[in-house]
């Protein structure tokens, strides 16, 4: 079984690649999606949108585990 997890952001997004077998996890993927700060945000989004989809294209996972935004002052 293939997991993808996404910590997500609006400057930076987490995204790993895990495959379950028997009593090991292996890391299959990882990446660090980064977006510029002066770009407009639907640029942004647009290039975050991109880059997974080819991701769960590539990849194929079987379930995905999203992280809860946190945000703080």
């Amino acid at each position: 079984m293939k997991i993808i997890g996404i910590d997500p952001g609006f400057d930076r997004n987490g995204i790993a690649i895990i495959e379950r077998g028997g009593k090991k996890d292996e890391l299959v993927f990882s990446l660090l999606i980064q977006t510029d700060n002066k770009e407009v945000s639907s640029l942004r989004l647009a290039s975050i949108a991109e880059q997974l989809e080819k991701i769960l294209s590539d990849h194929k996972p079987d379930l995905l585990i999203i992280e809860q935004l946190f945000l703080s002052k």
